[in-house]
């Protein structure tokens, strides 16, 4: 995805243009995460963490290193 980003946009209101898939264990299917929220492990990697839109589970999604 392309986004032009303006200097007055905070990077939380960037964060909420972009659209994170996951897998969900318990529908055994790929959903768009909802609510995602990005959040840094305890070994400091960086992933996405939010709620499958069909049955409430808790969908992770880890981002690359860079």
């Amino acid at each position: 995805n392309v986004f032009i980003l303006h200097s007055c946009m905070r990077y939380s209101e960037v964060n909420k243009l972009v659209t994170y898939e996951g897998f969900c264990v318990k529908c055994r299917k790929k959903v768009t995460i909802k609510d995602p929220k990005i959040v840094t492990l305890k070994n400091k990697r960086k992933a996405v963490k939010g709620v499958c839109p069909n049955c409430g589970t808790a969908v992770y999604r880890f981002l690359g290193k860079a």
